[in-house]
C-alpha cells in the first residue's frame, strides 16, 4: 500500500482551518470580556467615589468635628495673644459743690495705661495646647471620613453582589421555566411523569422565593445607603446599578510597598570572627546582657546556643578564631557589628 503523507496532512489542515476562526473568536470574546470588566470596574469605582463625596458632605459628625477643630484652633490664637491694654482716667480732690478743676489746688487728674503680661511661656504653651487639641479633632475628622468610606464601600459591594445574584437567578428561572414547559409538553403526550412536572414547578417556585428575598435585601441596602446620602438622593435616584468589582490598584500598590519594606527588614545572617582581644574582653565581662537589641531571637553556630533578648549569656567559653553567626534582623545585625567594633577599638 502506497502511503501519501500529503493526503494524511490534508484532513488535519482542513480541521485546523475550520477550528482557527473558532479559537480566534473565543480569544476575542475573552479579551472583550476582560475589557468590559475593566471598564465596569472603573465606572463602579467612579460612581462609588461620587457617592462617598456626597455622604461626606451630608455627614453631621464630620461637620461637627471639623467645626470643633477650627474653633479650637481659633481659641488657641486668641489665648496666645496679650490681653487688651486698659486706659485709666481719674481725678481726685474735686469740689463737689462747684465741680471746678481750678478752684482747689488739691484737685488732680490722673491718666494711666495698663497692660497685663503672662508669666514665662504661658501664651506659647496655651497656643501649642490648643493646636494639639485641634490636630486631635482633625484626626477624628479623618477617622470619620475613613469610617464613612468603609461603610459606603461595604454597602456598595453588597448591593452589587445582590444585583449580580438577581441576574443569575433570573437566568436560571428562565431556563427552569423552559424546562417546565418542555416537561409539560412531554407530560401531555405521555412521555413524562407528573412527578417530573411537579419538581420543575417546585424549582421555579423556589427561585421566585429567592428573587423576593433578594429584592428585599436590595431595598434594605438602598435604605442604608440613603442614611448616608440623604432622603433627597433616595427620591431622585431612579435606578442604581452597583457592582461587586472595584479598582484596587491603590490598595495593591500600598500592599506591595509594605511587603517590600518587610522584605528589607527580613532576617539575615551576620558572621563575625572573634579575635583574641574581643574574646578576652568578653571573658572579663563574664555575663553579657542584650537588652536594647531590636531582635526577637538569636542563634549561635559555635556551641549551638540560642537565646532571646534580655537574657544573660556566658560568652567566656568562646575561643579565639571561632566564628559567631548571628541570625538577626537587619537592624539588629548592624547594631551588633557596631558594638563589636566599639569593643575592639
Amino acid at each position: 500500500m502506497d502511503i501519501k503523507p500529503y493526503r494524511l496532512a490534508e484532513p488535519i489542515f482542513m480541521v485546523a482551518l475550520v477550528a482557527a476562526p473558532t479559537l480566534v473568536n473565543a480569544a476575542g470574546n475573552e479579551t472583550h470580556a476582560a475589557q468590559n470588566l475593566t471598564s465596569s470596574e472603573r465606572a463602579s469605582t467612579t460612581k462609588l467615589a461620587q457617592l462617598i463625596n456626597v455622604a461626606l458632605s451630608n455627614d453631621g459628625n464630620r461637620k461637627q468635628y471639623s467645626a470643633q477643630s477650627a474653633a479650637m484652633r481659633e481659641t488657641g490664637v486668641a489665648s496666645s495673644t496679650l490681653m487688651d491694654p486698659k486706659l485709666k482716667v481719674g481725678f481726685g480732690g474735686l469740689p463737689v459743690d462747684s465741680f471746678k478743676f481750678d478752684e482747689d489746688p488739691m484737685t488732680n487728674i490722673s491718666v494711666g495705661l495698663m497692660q497685663q503680661f503672662e508669666r514665662g511661656s504661658t501664651l506659647d504653651l496655651q497656643q501649642k495646647k490648643a493646636n494639639q487639641q485641634a490636630d486631635g479633632l482633625g484626626l477624628q475628622v479623618n477617622a470619620r471620613e475613613l469610617e464613612v468610606a468603609n461603610s459606603m464601600t461595604q454597602l456598595w459591594l453588597e448591593l452589587g453582589y445582590q444585583q449580580r445574584a438577581e441576574q443569575i437567578m433570573l437566568e436560571n428561572r428562565k431556563l427552569m421555566k423552559e424546562m417546565e414547559n418542555f416537561i409539560q409538553t412531554n407530560y401531555s403526550i405521555g412521555k413524562s411523569e407528573a412527578q417530573d412536572l411537579l419538581n420543575a414547578q417546585l424549582q421555579v417556585s423556589k427561585l421566585d422565593e429567592k428573587l423576593q428575598a433578594n429584592a428585599q435585601m436590595q431595598r434594605r441596602l438602598i435604605s442604608q445607603l440613603s442614611e448616608w446620602l440623604g432622603s433627597d438622593w433616595l427620591a431622585n435616584e431612579q435606578a442604581l446599578h452597583a457592582s461587586n468589582q472595584l479598582n484596587w490598584n491603590t490598595l495593591n500598590n500600598k500592599l506591595a510597598s509594605s511587603i517590600d519594606y518587610k522584605a528589607d527588614q527580613s532576617v539575615i545572617a551576620a558572621e563575625v570572627w572573634l579575635t583574641g582581644d574581643i574574646t578576652m574582653l568578653m571573658a572579663d565581662f563574664g555575663m553579657i546582657t542584650l537588652n536594647h537589641l531590636p531582635v526577637a531571637e538569636w542563634s549561635w553556630d559555635a556551641g549551638e546556643m540560642s537565646f532571646s533578648v534580655g537574657e544573660e549569656v556566658d560568652l567566656s567559653g568562646f575561643e579565639e578564631g571561632q566564628k559567631v553567626r548571628f541570625l538577626v534582623e537587619k537592624q539588629g545585625a548592624d547594631y551588633v557589628l557596631k558594638q563589636l567594633e566599639a569593643v575592639e577599638g
